[in-house]
């Protein structure tokens, strides 16, 4: 299950984004879809690391000076160690699906 704030927040997700725009934010959304559920998996934690460094930098703004360069620093490096990471989990085996369910979202 994804958050429907989380998809919105930065179009995190833009074929998803535009299915549930229209939709009362009262109302449930399910949207089908033919794919690797792991492969898809993958790729949500992926973009999660990422958009959840975007929020903290979004933290750091209030910060001043060399205190807010050290903590925006320290969040990227964060955040790029947690994407080589994450990168490191790509196998011959998984390659395929991931790369797949990537192109269609």
């Amino acid at each position: 299950m994804i958050e429907r704030d989380w998809v919105q927040k930065n179009n995190n997700v833009p074929h998803f984004a535009q299915v549930i725009k229209n939709v009362d934010p009262n109302e449930g959304v399910e949207i089908t879809m033919n794919c690797n559920a792991d492969a898809f998996r993958w790729i949500i934690d992926f973009v999660k690391i990422k958009t959840a460094a975007d929020e903290e930098l979004e933290d750091v703004q209030y910060l001043v000076g060399a205190m807010k360069e050290r903590e925006t620093e320290e969040v990227k490096l964060k955040m790029e160690s947690n994407l080589i990471d994450k990168l490191d989990e790509i196998t011959n085996s998984n390659c395929l699906n991931i790369m797949v369910t990537a192109y269609f979202l």
